[in-house]
């Protein structure tokens, strides 16, 4: 919706004309506020996001990628290099978390265990990929091979520079197999 300038109530001002919201006001103190927090925007409750993560929803997608994998699987020769998941603005972490946790119990339920992936978790600051490198419950699926981290900034999008494994992870012009 949007309001005239000569429709804005007395004492208001417009702060900006009408914008596309990434090159607004409000989307650079947005990004400026993730950068100076880090995962802290998180901690301290300024974040609301026990709707989108939590253990629930990580097992519902975990699901319904498994099912995706089962369906690919069948349908073709076996993939040629891992399954890449990319979240996109991974935040605090925990969705990640879930989210991998979900989906190796899935993929060896489901009996595609030796179907290999990968989540990537990505995020605009750079303390917040260091913070998850440093977690304890993310340790394990990163030595798995099941987790890695990349920086992503939405802004700017460009190939991903895997952290633990040193690929680069960019589209694929050929659109091979996975």
């Amino acid at each position: 919706m949007t309001i005239a300038t000569d429709q804005v109530p007395d004492g208001l001002h417009e702060l900006e004309p009408p914008t596309r919201f990434s090159r607004s006001l409000l989307w650079r103190l947005q990004r400026a506020s993730y950068q100076a927090q880090g995962l802290l925007a998180w901690r301290t409750g300024g974040v609301p996001f026990q709707i989108t993560s939590n253990p629930f929803i990580a097992r519902c997608y975990a699901d319904v990628i498994a099912g995706l994998v089962r369906d690919l699987h069948g349908a073709a020769e076996p993939p040629r290099r891992p399954l890449q998941l990319v979240e996109l603005g991974a935040g605090s972490g925990r969705f990640g978390f879930y989210l991998v946790r979900a989906l190796c119990a899935a993929f060896e339920r489901d009996g595609l265990a030796r179907l290999p992936f990968r989540l990537v978790m990505t995020d605009l600051v750079e303390r917040n990929l260091a913070g998850w490198a440093d977690h304890p419950r993310l340790r394990p699926f990163v030595e798995q091979g099941v987790l890695d981290f990349a920086v992503f900034d939405a802004e700017h999008p460009a190939p991903l520079a895997l952290r633990v494994s040193g690929e680069v992870l960019a589209p694929d012009p050929a659109g091979s197999r996975w």
